[in-house]
């Protein structure tokens, strides 16, 4: 099982944790200091493009009234 740490307390936050033999992890845990590591790596969302039509134009008419 790996760890991340989530306190500046323990050590740098996003980096991995490895206790040290004695260490409670479980207290670690429960305070909020570390945080078990998932598998599933997210990929951070990318910005949606703005292609999209201003909403406060208005649309042009043609000649033919």
């Amino acid at each position: 099982m790996t760890y991340i740490v989530v306190s500046p307390k323990v050590g740098t936050p996003g980096d991995e944790y490895t206790p040290a033999e004695g260490i409670n992890v479980a207290a670690l845990l429960s305070g909020g200091f570390i945080v078990e590591s998932t598998t599933i790596k997210v990929k951070s969302a990318k910005p949606k493009s703005s292609n999209t039509a201003d909403p406060t134009t208005e649309a042009t008419q043609s000649d033919e009234e």
